[in-house]
């Protein structure tokens, strides 16, 4: 018998300290700290910020050095188209070169190529032709001096420039939506310690009017009048408890790891906070401009109009005419020796271009002229596109800033007097319910008069909550736009 107390003792203390192990208690500060948890949205922002870097740093491989190595080998039965014309068969062909593309809109090759072939008819005998070609290819019109190359990837290089900033807006944004779900937990626990309160005042009314009805004071009506409020109450209060359920699911779908702590709450000073979101508003309100010093949404226009400007100089070039020089300095070596001699050789060749002047030029233009009536239009939509993308984006986030400052202060300013009218009720209910309890024991006025002010008083006690909440809310939205606003509530 003894054996099995201590048994149950043993697991009750193991249930205990696992309920502890699994119970999480959080406060404001710690909700901006899950931010170092594994997230799905974090992980997104991560990976669209890495998506422009990639973009960003993919250009600078264009110009890097690349070396190329190849070679064939080809045998043929053919006949010639002449008794003296010869046809060469094994032919070999090895090359390599190393090509530089530069910024400035050239472009650097040099090339070390061979040539073997032999004559079917025995006159040749693996005869070696080697080359070394230096060139260069400048475009002179379309590209001159990098210009187009400079636009795209300056374009790109801003493009980066932009997701940074985004990805730092990203984030506060996150831990702000972090904030907004601890505030809105703490605002559904008080209103459910308001409906508690008035749950736990249903029932003691409820047991009153079933004594007084054993005592033939009160009749069934009263009593049924009482226990259906414990109902109403009731179901008032489990609403509340699913919206709980609700915002922890929120929650716990942001943060996966959360999933397996029991979250509660911890204490908060409510006075406090209030005083702080005062404080911030007043700031707020008291700036008659747009606060571009506390927000990075300017910096993200200032770089999209910078962008906007390369995107439109390399849209103008789209379907514009194209002219390159090309230019190549070579030097070839044959050794190409009779059958009688022996083969030729790769040493031969190059033994050849060394002690004979075997150097040369070539120099090339060529021009490209798009013509037709789609070429032009493609232009046109292209200047059009660069330019209604940027100036849209920029557009929207002007209009963000100035939306969000100027909105916020008429915004905080009528809720505000809505708290004040609420509380100012919420005053004068209790005075009444005071005053109805007294007459509903002198039998002056009906149970129902009496339920009725108590939900008209609960009804005003959760509405101030929730416009508490929503002066918040709409102060954190705030604060996702203007994330440096110098308040105290800014700064956990």
């Amino acid at each position: 018998m003894s054996f099995l107390f201590i048994s149950l003792l043993i697991n009750l203390s193991l249930f205990v300290q696992a309920n502890e192990t699994n119970k999480l208690v959080v406060a404001e500060k710690e909700i901006i700290q899950f931010t170092a948890m594994e997230s799905p949205t974090l992980d997104q922002i991560e990976a669209q910020f890495r998506q422009a870097q990639l973009n960003y740093v993919s250009t600078d491989r264009m110009f890097d050095p690349t070396f190329n190595l190849g070679g064939q080998q080809v045998k043929t039965k053919e006949r010639a188209l002449f008794s003296f014309a010869p046809v060469f068969s094994p032919t070999r062909t090895v090359y390599s070169s190393l090509e530089k593309i530069n910024r400035s809109g050239t472009a650097l090759g040099l090339t070390v190529s061979n040539d073997q072939r032999s004559a079917t008819s025995g006159i040749v005998n693996k005869a070696n032709t080697t080359t070394v070609e230096l060139g260069v290819k400048i475009d002179l019109w379309k590209n001159f001096l990098g210009a187009t190359t400079k636009s795209q990837t300056e374009s790109l290089r801003l493009d980066f420039e932009k997701a940074k900033i985004e990805k730092e807006i990203a984030l506060k944004s996150f831990q702000y939506g972090l904030r907004k779900l601890y505030w809105g937990l703490v605002a559904n626990q008080e209103s459910i310690k308001i409906s508690e309160a008035l749950f736990q005042t249903a029932i003691q009314q409820a047991e009153d009017a079933k004594r007084r009805l054993a005592n033939s004071i009160s009749d069934k009506s009263e009593v049924a009048r009482y226990e259906s409020q414990v109902a109403a109450r009731k179901s008032s209060l489990l609403y509340l408890q699913y919206q709980r359920e609700n915002l922890l699911k929120q929650l716990k779908e942001l943060i996966p790891g959360l999933n397996s702590k029991d979250i509660e709450i911890g204490e908060y000073d409510l006075s406090n906070t209030i005083v702080k979101v005062l404080e911030c508003t007043t700031l707020i309100g008291a700036t008659e401009n747009v606060p571009m010093d506390y927000t990075q949404f300017d910096e993200i226009a200032k770089v999209l109009q910078v962008s906007q400007a390369y995107q439109q100089k390399a849209a103008s070039r789209v379907s514009s005419p194209d002219l390159g020089l090309d230019l190549a300095y070579q030097v070839r070596g044959v050794d190409s020796p009779s059958q009688a001699d022996g083969p030729g050789s790769m040493r031969g060749s190059i033994r050849d271009f060394e002690d004979n002047n075997r150097d040369g030029f070539r120099v090339g233009l060529k021009l490209s002229v798009p013509f037709g009536e789609s070429t032009s239009n493609a232009e046109v939509a292209s200047e059009i596109i660069a330019n209604k993308r940027y100036q849209a984006e920029i557009n929207k986030l002007l209009a963000e800033m100035n939306a969000t400052h100027q909105q916020l202060k008429r915004s905080i300013t009528i809720l505000t007097d809505v708290i004040r009218n609420q509380k100012y009720n919420s005053q004068k209910l209790k005075e009444r319910l005071s005053e109805m309890k007294r007459k509903y024991n002198q039998a002056r006025i009906s149970v129902n008069d009496l339920i009725n002010d108590q939900d008209a008083l609960l009804n005003s006690d959760l509405s101030i909550v929730q416009t508490q909440l929503e002066v918040v809310n709409m102060l954190l939205d705030y604060l996702v736009v203007f994330s440096d606003t110098p308040c105290s509530f800014n700064r956990i």
